[in-house]
């Protein structure tokens, strides 16, 4: 077999063919979606970027699942290590979006017991918090209190459909309650929902705030 040298220089056609896309995908990438009016941050036991997160998944799951004329969801949770940059002020672009959601993590409909609800509550309270939508808790000294669903408190006898993304889904981060649920994944991918989220709010003339809504509270006793 005949061996070919790579000196790592790159002929001229071929570096012109590189260039069309790396124009195009940069062109892609630095499109203007919207504004962010503060800065925005990922952290527990919860952050503005994690509220606005959450929040824009419970949104977008829940248009989606009209569509789709499956059951809507009533909450949604998200993770903190999957929210891998800050929001800052100012113009927001499509990188800044793929920079925040980096990993290939579908949108998946989740329906679970109120039990099983109440383990993965008791997992985010001993993780210190997650980002939440549709749904708040206490955390007291490691543990889930006061867990309400939509101002409701969480019933163990009733079902629950969340929205939540792939990685969650399959048992990461210890969430391993979630893994043998009845689950639909959308194939949609979570940034290009909140991509979408952020378009609609810059043509509806909106910025991007801190919906500022306490979800997770954090008492000593």
């Amino acid at each position: 077999m005949q061996q070919v040298e790579m000196n790592g220089t790159i002929d001229a056609t071929t570096d012109s063919i590189i260039s069309t896309y790396r124009n195009d995908i940069t062109k892609l990438m630095n499109r203007q979606i919207g504004e962010c009016d503060e800065l925005l941050e990922a952290y527990r036991p919860e952050g503005g970027l994690s509220r606005f997160a959450a929040d824009v998944v419970l949104i977008e799951a829940q248009k989606v699942c009209t569509e789709l004329n499956i059951k809507t969801p009533m909450l949604s949770l998200l993770n903190t290590g999957g929210i891998r940059a800050s929001l800052h002020k100012g113009t927001v672009t499509v990188q800044n979006i793929f920079e925040i959601s980096p990993f290939e993590n579908s949108l998946v409909i989740i329906t679970l017991s109120g039990e099983e609800l109440q383990e993965a509550f008791q997992h985010i309270a001993q993780r210190g918090g997650e980002p939440l939508s549709g749904a708040t808790l206490t955390i007291c000294n490691g543990n889930a209190k006061k867990i309400t669903i939509n101002n409701t408190p969480l019933n163990s006898d009733q079902q629950y459909i969340l929205a939540t993304n792939s990685y969650l889904a399959a048992g990461g981060d210890g969430f391993k309650m979630l893994k043998n649920t009845k689950q639909f994944d959308t194939g949609i991918m979570i940034r290009d929902l909140i991509i979408k989220h952020v378009e609609l709010l810059g043509k509806n003339g909106q910025h991007i705030v801190d919906p500022a809504n306490t979800r997770i509270t954090v008492e000593n006793e």
